[in-house]
């Protein structure tokens, strides 16, 4: 530390030198060798994007078009049932008028129609909006007339709900349309989860972390299980999910986390993915304590990303002192895989190492 501040501040001398005129706050204080470090530390794994997550959706409907991609309750379909019921919707919605970027509401509770909405919306080349019905209703006439979308798929609960019953929308209950690629209905008590990497939906679809959960599982051959909103007050979901052992990857917030502590861990459970909140390490290391689970902290500004740094959870790097309160956050981690993450100033100056910066 004490060597980088002697360097700059002979950057700073002799950029003074060079032209007095120049404010302070403007010289850039780092040099070339610094600059190479943190560009190795700014800089994820390479990833080139060649693909739309459409069209990666689609090619894993070619992989295994029989494999089940969706599970809700005793219910099921495959991918390639999905994929000719998201087909029907889309040829429906074109044929109605959505275009590239449409806004299309999507105001459903969680269910099997919820997912072959969204892939029917972007099949159309439309842009779903998603809206909890638990919304006031003043909520949701801001969202529709904000968003100027005409068209509203819902269901036939929820059709004549005064929230989406506007004169200017179009309507549409999807399950009450004739999508004929017919789900699969298994007995009671029997297992059709199979081996695939199995990812709970249990979070509202207008919330950020549920994206991880809906397109993950469907672009990489996984199966994402959908947990319907309880009609209790309470929606005990995630209990339910701790509880079946049914899933493989979770992702949730410290909040959500901090709920199932002390409840069992799955023995299914392999990975757990945190973010939307500061994560206090001894919450980690309790929750992992004694388990093969890996844990990981998330970090992405909601307006740009769900995540765009990541960290591996290690008790005995991260813990801190051994203390029943101990304060300690766990890392948000280095940038993800194709991403590239700056540190600069408020004139957009890359800081120092170990300085403080604003995430770029």
């Amino acid at each position: 530390l004490q060597k980088r501040a002697c360097t700059h501040f002979l950057k700073l001398i002799d950029a003074a030198l060079a032209d007095l005129s120049q404010p302070v706050a403007t010289i850039d204080l780092v040099d070339d060798a610094e600059k190479r470090q943190l560009d190795h530390l700014s800089k994820g794994t390479p990833l080139p994007i060649t693909e739309t997550v459409l069209q990666r959706f689609e090619a894993q409907v070619e992989r295994s078009p029989d494999a089940i991609a969706l599970t809700c309750n005793e219910t099921t379909l495959t991918y390639l049932q999905l994929n000719n019921k998201a087909n029907q919707l889309a040829h429906l919605l074109i044929s109605q008028g959505v275009t590239t970027e449409t806004p299309v509401a999507l105001f459903l509770h969680r269910s099997l129609n919820m997912l072959v909405a969204i892939w029917g919306v972007l099949k159309a080349g439309g842009t779903y909006v998603p809206i909890d019905p638990t919304y006031p209703v003043s909520r949701v006439s801001f969202i529709l007339q904000d968003t100027t979308a005409k068209w509203v798929i819902t269901q036939s609960t929820l059709s004549n709900s005064p929230e989406v019953s506007h004169s200017d929308t179009t309507v549409i209950a999807i399950d009450q349309l004739d999508l004929t690629s017919y789900s699969i209905q298994w007995a009671e008590g029997q297992d059709v989860r199979g081996r695939q990497l199995a990812f709970p939906l249990f979070s509202p679809l207008s919330f950020d972390l549920t994206v991880t959960s809906l397109y993950l599982p469907l672009i990489s051959g996984g199966q994402a299980v959908i947990y319907p909103e309880d009609e209790a007050a309470i929606d005990l979901s995630l209990q339910r999910i701790f509880q079946e052992n049914a899933v493989d990857v979770i992702t949730l917030t410290p909040s959500h986390l901090a709920l199932v502590r002390g409840m069992p861990m799955p023995s299914r459970l392999k990975v757990l993915v945190l973010g939307g909140e500061d994560l206090k390490a001894s919450l980690a290391k309790e929750v992992t304590q004694g388990t093969s689970i890996e844990l990981y902290n998330e970090y992405g500004p909601t307006e740009a990303t769900v995540g765009c740094m990541i960290h591996r959870f290690d008790p005995n790097i991260d813990s801190g002192p051994n203390s029943p309160n101990e304060p300690i956050s766990v890392p948000i981690g280095r940038p993800a895989a194709g991403v590239d993450i700056h540190l600069l100033d408020e004139h957009f100056n890359r800081v120092p190492l170990g300085d403080v910066g604003e995430i770029f």
